[in-house]
């Protein structure tokens, strides 16, 4: 996918059970190599990397609940912008929170 240019980086993070958003945007950030202050939310800077024109595969492996993709800084594809994420669980979950959706 790298090698034919599909997508600029194919970030791959394993979430876990008893995951958090400030780690999950520690670890994409380091797949990245962004550099995110610990002490703020820093999902802006997670987004603006992800919607900078370029196309991104992110996995985020080993989901056991619900992810808020929005939350963590991660913009669904919109056309060729942006990205898209592949989950993987041992679990059948119910919904991926995104931001396209209301609650």
């Amino acid at each position: 996918m790298l090698d034919d240019g599909t997508f600029k980086q194919v970030p791959l993070v394993a979430v876990s059970k008893d995951h958090n958003v400030k780690d999950i945007q520690k670890k994409l950030a380091d797949k990245l190599n962004l550099t995110l202050d610990a002490t703020k939310d820093e999902k802006g800077k997670l987004w603006n990397k992800f919607k900078n024109g370029e196309k991104y595969l992110v996995i985020l492996d080993d989901i056991w609940e619900e992810v808020d993709l929005k939350a963590i800084g991660i913009p669904v594809m919109e056309g060729n912008i942006g990205c898209k994420v592949v989950l993987t669980s041992r679990k059948e979950l119910r919904f991926v929170k995104n931001h396209n959706e209301s609650r």
